[in-house]
């Protein structure tokens, strides 16, 4: 009795243990939901390379087994609530900073990332300013070189045989020589000069005049005049002046341009017939117009609106607003398809989004963000996008398509290389040949 009594008082001693550590702790099963939120979470921002079937070798395996003993680490601490939050939130954070993408590699100017050739504008135009003005430079091809002296725009030929700048109120070409080919003078600063894709057409603003020259410099003529024209009087096409968007031509047949008026809307034109196709109202604040490669879709980039039009037709196929205080800079449509990459601001933050564009609804997914971004541009076969860093002097080379698995890639000092301040990306053409 008295051993059985003992040891029957310690089977009623132990069980209080026992069953203590077998019941669950207060708020014990939020707080397993939440830890398995934040897991599935981080899991779900993971970058796509990261998610491939053939990306767990090497490194990827190591964030692997990495983001598995974070998981387990979180999935104990969450168990309890108040120290288990702090805990969970520090493994919460190990579990993003392990998923994070690879840093970019380092690349050069001799043979870019996308293969093909970026034209440059290395001084003080690389920064924008009003009235500067910059050398142009052609980088990739083996090495880079320089085209001319001091111009303030610059924009590749069609083909990228030919390079057209503006200097004051003067539009030059020259060959990738930097041999002088042709040029004329206009009666007022010139800017937004754009080569028609088959390089026979130019397109610039003089003032508020928009005016187009064949591409061999011949039959300069005004197609928008610099100022507003009564409705009775005879001009060939009765258009307002010009605003500060550089225009765009739309691929395929024929000449046809469009541009933001000062009134407010967006006017296509075709520029040989002088015949309006079509005019509509267009967002706030014009900043960029684009054609898609088939010429199917005009995308008007406002400082708060990006909108889709017709291409053909000038109906509204879609519209992606931004959010309070953020606004768009720049865009560009991507070499196939549909989608296009889009540069926002909110204070001294930016970031890049590639919009997919299904039927009528927008998909804007971030690919990357920093302080001051500059200018974009597809690569001639459209798997990376050219991304100007300006706070950094560096440019950014994106993968946006290929392979999976394909990490960013980085050139620094980029103004110092073209021995200036900074160098702006302003075209990214043909391969070499």
């Amino acid at each position: 009795m008295g051993a059985g009594g003992a040891m029957t008082r310690r089977r009623h001693l132990r069980p209080p243990a026992d069953r203590l550590a077998g019941l669950p702790a207060p708020g014990e099963g939020e707080a397993r939901g939440r830890a398995w939120r934040l897991v599935a979470a981080a899991h779900a921002a993971r970058p796509e390379a990261d998610r491939s079937p053939g990306s767990l070798r090497g490194a990827h395996r190591r964030r692997s087994v990495a983001v598995a003993a974070a998981t387990c680490a979180l999935v104990v601490a969450a168990a309890f609530t108040p120290p288990g939050e702090a805990v969970a939130e520090w493994v919460g954070r190990t579990v993003r900073a392990v998923v994070a993408p690879p840093p970019p590699r380092p690349a050069g100017l001799g043979v870019l990332p996308g293969g093909g050739r970026v034209l440059v504008l290395a001084g003080s135009a690389a920064r924008g300013a009003p009235g500067s003005t910059g050398a142009p430079h052609i980088a990739g091809d083996r090495g880079r070189r320089q085209l001319l002296g001091a111009a303030g725009e610059a924009t590749w030929s069609g083909h990228g045989r030919f390079v057209a700048v503006t200097r004051g109120s003067e539009l030059i070409a020259v060959d990738l020589a930097g041999r002088r080919r042709w040029s004329l003078a206009a009666p007022a600063a010139l800017h937004g000069p754009r080569w028609s894709p088959d390089g026979f057409r130019i397109a610039y603003l003089a003032g508020r005049a928009l005016r187009v020259v064949a591409g061999d410099g011949t039959a300069d003529r005004l197609v928008a005049p610099a100022r507003a024209r009564r409705a009775n009087t005879l001009a060939p096409v009765r258009l307002a002046p010009a605003a500060g968007a550089p225009p765009a031509w739309r691929p395929g047949p024929g000449h046809v341009l469009a541009y933001a008026d000062a009134r407010g809307r967006v006017a296509v034109v075709d520029a040989d017939r002088g015949t309006v196709l079509f005019s509509v109202p267009a967002p706030a604040g014009v900043r960029r117009l684009a054609f898609s490669r088939a010429g199917d879709r005009l995308l008007v980039v406002g400082r708060r609106r990006a909108r889709v039009l017709g291409g053909r037709s000038g109906h509204t196929v879609s519209t992606l607003a931004a959010a309070p205080g953020v606004e768009n800079l720049t865009a560009a449509y991507a070499r196939r398809g549909r989608d296009f990459a889009l540069v926002r601001r909110r204070g001294g933050r930016s970031e890049v989004l590639l919009v997919h564009a299904a039927g009528g609804a927008l998909r804007p997914r971030r690919l990357f963000a920093a302080g001051t971004l500059g200018p974009i541009a597809f690569s001639p076969r459209g798997d990376w996008l050219l991304v100007d860093w300006r706070e950094t002097g560096s440019w950014m080379f994106l993968p946006v398509g290929g392979p999976a698995g394909r990490r960013a890639r980085q050139i620094t000092g980029v103004g110092r290389r073209f021995g200036a301040r900074a160098a702006t990306p302003v075209g990214w053409c043909c391969p070499p040949g």
